[in-house]
């Protein structure tokens, strides 16, 4: 329930990031630098009170104490070589390549495509992540009830994949938002609640920290790769298709690495 929770915050907040960024820099006429001073806001305040009021719990002294006599910091090798904790970290850097196509580029698609101002870009864009918020509850419930995770992925990632190959190809304004709901619905915020846990269930419990930390770098570099390759193909193929092709096709590549996880036993809930 608190991996679910801290998935909707991100939603969250990046619906109201997408629809106050087009809003403040186009609807009002303020421009990117007024928008950046806005955020920044919120930013600092969230990490004053990140500061203030989150402790170091009873779980994280237990794993403290646990540590093996290998020594207190997790060899990366050593994670790295675990083949169902290396396969996941895989299928979470194309899924996260993918999202970010979404996020950074979509807003651009919608207005240079499809002819969207560029004021109401950032609110249909946001349908992406503010759809997933029931969908994250209710994949994240579901796993725990069934106690498996890799037929949510097996599942999740070709509908995401088809939702992305549908909004460059249908013409229809309802087709189109038919599209990017579903991707919000079992796209990549949809799966994260499915591969943290996975992780949880394949990491040893003494190198958590560093697992998690390996993750969250390798799941970043497609945050920065997928806008530059996407802007690259852009502007190689004077096509948006082929930038959106390609996620689809990352995609595509982490679902049939999900098919190579180990077989779970179910531990109902």
């Amino acid at each position: 329930m608190a991996t679910r929770s801290i998935n909707n915050g991100q939603a969250v907040g990046i619906t109201l990031g997408l629809i106050g960024s087009s809003y403040i820099s186009f609807g009002l006429d303020l421009g990117w630098r007024v928008t950046f001073l806005f955020y920044a806001i919120p930013t600092i305040i969230v990490g004053i009170l990140i500061y203030l009021f989150v402790k170091t719990g009873t779980h994280a002294k237990k794993v403290e104490h646990a540590k093996t006599k290998a020594g207190s910091v997790a060899s990366i090798g050593e994670i790295l070589g675990n083949r169902q904790l290396a396969t996941i970290f895989f299928i979470a850097f194309c899924n996260v390549y993918g999202f970010f196509v979404m996020v950074t580029w979509l807003p651009l698609y919608l207005a240079d495509v499809r002819h969207i101002p560029l004021s109401e870009t950032g609110m249909i864009a946001s349908l992406v992540a503010w759809t997933s918020v029931p969908a994250a509850l209710l994949i994240g419930r579901l796993s725990d009830k069934i106690g498996k995770r890799k037929p949510f992925l097996l599942i999740l990632i070709p509908v995401a994949i088809a939702s992305i190959v549908s909004l460059v190809h249908v013409q229809e304004w309802d087709l189109l938002i038919a599209a990017l709901v579903a991707y919000g619905l079992f796209g990549k915020l949809a799966c994260d609640p499915i591969i943290l846990t996975l992780i949880s269930d394949a990491a040893p419990k003494d190198k958590l920290s560093s697992v998690y930390g390996i993750y969250n770098c390798i799941e970043m570099l497609g945050a920065i790769l997928s806008p530059y390759i996407t802007g690259w193909l852009r502007d190689s193929t004077n096509t948006w298709n082929s930038g959106f092709y390609f996620a689809a096709g990352m995609l595509a590549v982490g679902w049939l690495a999900a098919w190579t996880l180990r077989k779970e036993t179910p531990v109902p809930a």
